[in-house]
C-alpha cells in the first residue's frame, strides 16, 4: 500500500490471493496497527493530568457500550434494556446503574446443591466470590470453551461471533495496575492475582477481569480513565462520575501515586462487529469493531496479560485520532484484511465520523439546552437486535432472600479456590487452551 502523511491509503494488492473481504478497499483510511499500551498515550497518575476528553466523550463505544440491566431494575427477565457502562445514559443516575465501579463487593459464598447462594460479608477465606452486581446475563462461564469453539465455523458469522463471545467472555486476564509514568507500569511482574493482597488492600494490584473489555482497552479509554473525576490540589480523588471502567481510589495526605483499576463492562457485540478472524499457528486474530485483538500465544502467555495483545488506531495520526475520539467510531470502520505479507489492514470511512460532528455541531448551534456533558452516545445500532449467549432464564434470577442475598450464578464470578502464583496460573491455562485442540475447532 502507498500512503500518504494524513494516513490515507490505496490498496495494490487487490487482484492478489489474499483478497479483501469487502469492496471499498479504495477509499478511507488505513489504520496502522499499533499497541497501545504502556507507551505515550497512557495517563499521568500521581501528577496533574493531560488533557482529556469532555464528559460526553465518557461514553464510548470503544470503551463503554452498553449492557443488559434487567436484573439489576427490577425488571421481569422479558424486559432487556441496555445502559452505558458508566452507569449514565438511558437511566438515571444512581449508586446501583449498571458498570458502577463502587458495586464491586467480596461476598461470602455457600452451595447447597447445584444453588450457590452469596452473602455480603468481609472477605475471609479463599472459597469467596468477587460479586458485581451488574454483570451482564451474557457473560459466558469458562466451562463453556469447548462448546463456543466447537460452534465456531470461519466462514459463518455468527457462528465465529459465538467464538469470540466464549473467548473474550471466559479468559481471566489481569488487567494492569497503574504505578509512576513510565515503562514499569505494563512489567510482567505487576500482573499479580494475589487473594492476599486484594483482601488486604484492593488498590495494590489488579482485579481479574472478565469479558469483552480485553479486545477494547484503546488509548481514549486509557486517556479518559480520571474524567472530571481527580480533584487537583486536594489530596484526594472523588468517584462520583467514575470514568469508563475504573474505580478510582481515594487518596489521603501526601501520597499522590494514584492506582485505577479497571472494572469490566459488558457489551453486545454482533457479526457485524467483528471480522478477519484469522488463524495461524498458536496465534489467533480477529477485528472487533475497530480495534485489531492478537491472542499471540496459547501456551505461554506473555507480559502477565495471558497471551492478549492489544493493537488498534495510531493516536499520533491526526485523522486516526478523530476516529479515536469519535462518538460513534463503528460508524466509519468498514472492514479488515490481511495483505501479501500477513499484515492486517483496516479501512476506515471518515464520512461518517464527519457526518456524526456536523450533526452534533448542528444541535449544539440550535439548542439552548446543550450543557458541557454533551449529547447522550447513540446505542450502538445493533445492541438490541441481537444477543449471542443464550442463558435460560431461571438460571438468571434476581432473587432477593433477605439483605444481599441472591440465587444467580451469573452475577457472580466464582474465585479459584487456591492460586498461589503465575506459575500455576499459567499451567491451568495450558490445559484449557491447549493450541492443538483451539486449531482443530477452528478449522471445523
Amino acid at each position: 500500500s502507498a500512503g500518504s502523511s494524513s494516513g490515507i491509503s490505496t490498496n495494490t494488492s487487490g487482484s492478489r490471493s489474499s483478497l479483501p473481504t469487502f469492496s471499498n478497499i479504495g477509499v478511507g483510511l488505513k489504520a496502522n496497527v499499533k499497541a497501545t499500551l504502556g507507551g505515550s498515550q497512557t495517563m499521568i497518575t500521581g501528577g496533574s493530568p493531560r488533557r482529556t476528553l469532555d464528559q460526553a466523550n465518557l461514553q464510548l463505544w470503544t470503551g463503554a457500550g452498553w449492557r443488559n440491566d434487567k436484573a439489576s431494575s427490577g425488571q421481569s427477565d422479558d424486559h432487556t434494556k441496555f445502559t452505558s457502562a458508566t452507569g449514565m445514559g438511558q437511566q438515571e443516575q444512581s449508586g446501583t446503574s449498571a458498570g458502577n465501579p463502587d458495586s464491586l463487593k467480596q461476598d461470602k459464598i455457600s452451595k447447597s446443591g447445584d444453588s450457590l447462594t452469596t452473602q455480603d460479608g468481609n472477605a475471609m477465606e479463599q472459597q469467596e466470590a468477587t460479586n458485581y452486581t451488574n454483570l451482564p446475563p451474557n457473560l459466558t462461564p469458562t466451562a463453556d470453551w469447548p462448546n463456543a469453539l466447537s460452534f465456531t465455523n470461519k466462514n459463518n458469522a455468527q457462528r465465529a461471533q459465538l467464538f469470540l463471545r466464549g473467548l473474550l467472555g471466559s479468559i481471566p486476564v489481569l488487567v494492569n495496575k497503574s504505578g509512576q509514568d513510565d515503562n514499569s507500569k505494563f512489567k510482567a511482574e505487576d500482573q499479580k492475582w494475589s487473594y492476599t493482597d486484594l483482601q488486604s488492600d484492593q488498590t495494590k494490584l489488579n482485579l481479574p477481569a472478565y469479558g469483552e473489555v480485553n479486545g477494547l482497552l484503546n488509548p481514549a479509554l486509557v486517556e479518559t480513565y480520571f474524567g472530571n473525576t481527580r480533584a487537583s490540589g486536594s489530596g484526594s480523588n472523588t468517584t462520583s462520575s467514575p470514568g469508563i471502567g475504573f474505580k478510582i481510589p481515594e487518596q489521603s495526605g501526601t501520597n499522590t501515586t494514584s492506582k485505577a483499576v479497571l472494572i469490566t463492562p459488558g457489551l453486545a457485540w454482533t457479526p457485524q462487529d467483528v471480522g478477519n478472524l484469522v488463524v495461524s499457528g498458536t496465534t489467533v486474530s480477529f477485528q472487533l469493531g475497530g480495534w485489531l485483538v492478537t491472542f499471540t500465544d496459547f501456551v505461554k502467555p506473555r507480559a502477565g496479560y495471558l497471551g492478549l495483545q492489544l493493537s488498534g488506531l495510531d493516536a499520533s495520526d491526526s485523522d486516526q485520532r478523530e476516529l479515536i475520539w469519535a462518538p460513534r467510531p463503528w460508524a466509519a470502520f468498514r472492514g479488515s484484511w490481511v495483505n501479501r505479507l500477513g499484515r492486517v489492514e483496516s479501512v476506515w470511512d471518515l464520512k461518517g465520523v464527519w457526518a456524526d460532528q456536523a450533526q452534533l455541531a448542528a444541535q449544539a448551534a440550535t439548542s439552548s439546552a446543550t450543557t458541557a456533558t454533551g449529547a447522550t452516545l447513540p446505542e450502538h445500532p445493533n445492541a438490541l437486535a441481537y444477543q449471542i449467549s443464550y442463558t435460560d432464564k431461571d438460571s438468571y434470577k434476581a432473587s432477593t432472600q433477605g439483605s444481599g442475598q441472591n440465587n444467580s450464578l451469573y452475577l457472580h464470578l466464582i474465585k479459584p479456590k487456591k492460586v498461589e502464583s503465575t506459575t500455576q496460573l499459567d499451567q491451568g491455562l495450558k490445559n484449557l487452551l491447549d493450541p492443538n485442540q483451539v486449531r482443530t475447532k477452528l478449522r471445523q
